[in-house]
């Protein structure tokens, strides 16, 4: 009899930017790639069959969102992107996928990422929740291994 396979949990997981723990993170969204499809038709080929190709990949942006705290290294990020400071550089990007005891399992590696944008909290008066910032990053591309 076939063990059953679990899945794992989507709340156990963390964020390393060139291999450094970053920011607390609350959500990661837009670990995603597509494919272009091209269609193409000989000339011989019926005229309702369409072949199709592959065409070009795209990936998109991913959005991170962490608690905010005193440490401001995503912001100052982003903000030497504005500005055009030498400190604008291309980052390697890695999202962690932990199972239930805390061991790794899984990763997203983002090829030379950089912040394209970045939304600090709404506040709000009459709430009672954390403070969340959104950073947005852009990337030429991405793979997974298993850790």
């Amino acid at each position: 009899m076939a063990e059953q396979v679990e899945p794992f949990p989507l709340y156990n997981f963390l964020v390393e930017i060139d291999g450094l723990p970053a920011a607390g993170f609350v959500q990661v969204s837009g670990l995603e790639s597509s494919i272009e499809v091209i269609e193409y038709r000989e000339g011989t080929d019926p005229a309702l069959t369409h072949r199709k190709l592959p065409g070009k990949v795209t990936y998109a942006n991913v959005v991170l969102k962490a608690g905010v705290a005193k440490d401001r290294a995503l912001y100052d990020w982003h903000k030497e992107w504005v500005t055009g400071g030498a400190g604008a550089k291309r980052k390697a990007v890695r999202i962690v996928l932990l199972d239930r005891s805390g061991t790794r399992v899984l990763a997203w590696r983002l090829h030379a990422a950089w912040p394209v944008k970045y939304t600090g909290p709404t506040l709000n008066a009459t709430a009672n929740e954390v403070a969340i910032e959104t950073i947005e990053l852009a990337h030429e591309g991405m793979d997974t291994d298993a850790d």
